[in-house]
């Protein structure tokens, strides 16, 4: 890039020596929620994911982009989607060996890779897993009224039990109705249900970034609700969970959480919006999602999840302390590597960029920065 060399035709910063990057839509997590790449502000803390202890924190990543012209390494299974350049590195563990990255192109080789699809994240404050859970029932079955109380008509009694359970648990106050027509009616004083309705946007009852500020057993306990309410057990050991929604956001944040806490996630189309007839009656329908949690944080890779396709557009990377974050591309979360690597006490096992393979004419373009020198070792 001849707009980076000085008038000596020398370059006096470290620069990677190729594009290591993602696609413009490729998504990282923000504080605020999920943010394409070509649209994150600079300054914006970003999830980054430690290879150390798999944790997840936010932190500013420099942003970088590039011009790129060539082929891209398109990850497509049912736990990865991703579209990379050649270079861009990806971390996990081949078949038998140790933690470690490897270029895209070179995963697209392998019969068998561990890839990491999650963490755990550290930088939740709020501690309340009773409010955790008793919000999750608000967002399936309450409806914000007029006089801005969360009631709830409920048919079944196992969910007006397990509502006032809850309350009880939480110390928020419910005041069960008579039963009218086979449902019970509840309800949470608006005194009370101030407090809920931030958490689930008002009357809209959609999440929002909110849940990040949860710590981790109350995440957790989060997300065990989901199968008293709109979700199921995926299986007898309690390692799976089935949830569904008409809410593209209740499923897209359930996928967001179990990416925060050791879990993957698969999100599907359940059933598209149309009309159906039932007794005689055309009824319209709306469209249902559907996510499948497990717990595992990582996941198989292999080479038949892997094609080529030629691009010619702007690619975006990061540079982040940790060397890696999560990324969220096609409905798909995983983790991912930086366009660059410094070592640090985060990220011990990047001593920074390689140019070893580069000729020396090209070497000797770059200038170490103040206080560093180059070294050549074999």
């Amino acid at each position: 890039d001849a707009g980076r060399l000085d008038r000596d035709g020398r370059m006096r910063s470290s620069y990677g020596f190729s594009p290591e990057c993602l696609m413009p839509n490729a998504e990282v997590l923000t504080a605020a929620g999920w943010v394409q790449l070509d649209q994150l502000k600079r300054g914006v803390p970003v999830a980054q994911w430690s290879p150390l202890d798999y944790a997840v924190v936010f932190d500013v990543p420099t942003v970088r982009s590039w011009a790129y012209s060539g082929p891209i390494v398109v990850a497509d299974s049912p736990y990865h989607r991703n579209g990379y350049t050649p270079n861009h590195r990806i971390p996990g563990h081949p078949y038998q060996q140790s933690f470690k990255d490897i270029e895209a192109a070179r995963a697209a080789t392998l019969a068998h890779f561990r890839l990491p699809v999650s963490g755990y994240y550290k930088d939740g404050r709020v501690h309340d897993p009773a409010f955790a859970q008793l919000i999750v029932a608000c967002q399936a079955d309450g409806h914000v009224s007029e006089d801005d109380e969360i009631t709830f008509s409920l048919k079944r009694a196992r969910k007006i039990e397990r509502l006032q359970q809850l309350c009880k648990v939480a110390a928020v106050d419910l005041t069960i109705r008579k039963k009218q027509r086979g449902f019970f009616r509840a309800a949470i004083h608006k005194t009370q249900a101030a407090l809920f309705l931030p958490w689930i946007s008002s009357k809209a009852r959609t999440w929002n970034s909110l849940l990040l500020t949860l710590d981790a057993k109350s995440m957790d306990a989060w997300l065990d609700e989901l199968v008293h309410w709109d979700g199921t057990r995926g299986d007898r050991k309690g390692r799976a969970i089935r949830y569904m929604s008409t809410s593209r956001n209740a499923v897209d944040w359930a996928q967001t959480i179990a990416h925060l806490r050791g879990w993957h996630a698969q999100t599907y189309i359940k059933r598209r919006a149309g009309t159906i007839v039932i007794k005689g009656q055309r009824c319209h329908t709306r469209t249902v999602y559907y996510v499948y949690l497990s717990l595992g944080d990582t996941r198989q890779s292999k080479r038949s999840h892997y094609s080529w396709r030629q691009y010619r557009g702007t690619v975006w990377c990061l540079i982040t302390s940790t060397g890696y974050f999560l990324c969220r591309y096609k409905d798909r979360i995983v983790v991912t590597g930086n366009t660059g690597r410094l070592s640090s006490s985060k990220n011990p096992r990047r001593t920074g960029a390689n140019a070893q393979n580069q000729d020396r004419e090209i070497r000797n373009i770059f200038v170490p920065d103040a206080d560093c020198v180059f070294m050549e070792v074999d």
